[in-house]
């Protein structure tokens, strides 16, 4: 999906091939929100953190937007977490393949 696209496009995207998992970036969460909570089947949300973390910016944003994707019982995770989550599970992740 593109982030020019508004909500109501956004939200046709999601319902027209019955999406159940999404991935996108940390910025578009926020846009988000509302195509998803009208999104009945999407149950899990994936996104990426920014490349270039501004070091002022606080992760208040990041928990409310948790909360309020929680709060529609959506499960959101860091790709960071997702990666964790496989290891720990004794799945293999990037690290020591030579992808960063």
């Amino acid at each position: 999906m593109y982030p020019t696209l508004g909500d109501a496009a956004i939200q046709n995207a999601l319902t027209e091939c019955d999406a159940t998992i999404m991935f996108t970036t940390k910025d578009l969460l926020f846009k988000l929100a509302n195509a998803v909570q009208k999104a009945p089947k999407l149950k899990t949300v994936i996104y990426f953190p920014p490349l270039h973390k501004d070091p002022k910016e606080s992760n208040q944003a990041e928990a409310i937007v948790k909360d309020h994707f929680t709060g529609m019982q959506r499960d959101i995770h860091t790709f960071d977490a997702i990666l964790e989550m496989g290891a720990a599970k004794g799945g293999s992740t990037t690290s020591g393949m030579g992808i960063t």
